[in-house]
């Protein structure tokens, strides 16, 4: 619904939800709101971002631990360098 009500198209709806013209105080109909249509896709599709959302979200975990280990490595390597051991 976001994405729609900032668009060109859902802009306008709202505007023609919110009656009067005082710029950004404009009271907003909630009926005439609940009647704008908003196009959603469908299942399939929903389906299929949900997954990938879920993917993302392995992803960002997998490349925290990434990051965490070669952080932890690259210390460890510093300290040895230091201390003559390589």
């Amino acid at each position: 619904m976001c994405y729609h009500f900032l668009t060109p198209k859902g802009l306008a709806d709202i505007g023609e939800a919110s009656p009067g013209s005082a710029g950004r105080n404009r009271t907003l109909g909630l009926a005439k709101l609940a009647r704008i249509p908003v196009p959603v896709p469908d299942y399939a599709e929903q389906r299929r971002f949900a997954e990938l959302v879920e993917q993302r979200d392995k992803l960002r975990v997998l490349a925290d631990e990434i990051d965490h280990d070669s952080r932890a490595f690259r210390n460890a390597v510093l300290a040895k360098a230091f201390r003559g051991e390589l």
